[in-house]
């Protein structure tokens, strides 16, 4: 028995409407673009005008700590901010805590030649065997 009147209707489809679907999906990835944390490179970290060099090589692969020199003479290591009277101090923590890393000097192009060269040789003595000093390729 069917109680329903079914001759003067149309019989309507069921369909999926996607455009509640693609909207979540958009708003998912605007979510994940902001929420995600970018890598930047040392040069983003700290604006330095380094010098420009033809020679060089690039430095292995492995651990690497950056000591930034800036025109001024204040000095940082990665993100930590330094007096010049506790480099020491900080360079042997990071030896001691990894004899194998490598630490990267860039130096501003108008630090004085001097205050970089100081800052090598104290990684030396502390024990350092990798110290780079970091340039740009010149473009030939």
């Amino acid at each position: 028995m069917n109680f329903r009147d079914t001759r003067g209707r149309k019989r309507v489809e069921p369909t999926l409407d996607l455009t509640p679907l693609i909207d979540v999906v958009f708003l998912l990835l605007i979510f994940f673009l902001i929420t995600t944390s970018f890598v930047q490179s040392d040069d983003q970290q700290l604006p330095l005008n380094l010098p420009r060099a033809a020679a060089g090589e690039s430095p292995t692969q492995g651990e690497k700590v950056t000591l930034f020199v800036q025109k001024d003479g204040s000095l940082q290591i990665g993100d930590e901010q330094i007096r010049a009277g506790e480099v020491r101090k900080r360079l042997e923590e990071l030896f001691k805590a990894d004899p194998s890393v490598q630490l990267n000097v860039k130096g501003d192009r108008d630090t004085a030649y001097g205050s970089v060269t100081t800052l090598i040789d104290e990684a030396r003595e502390v024990g350092f065997e990798k110290v780079n000093l970091v340039v740009k390729r010149k473009q030939p």
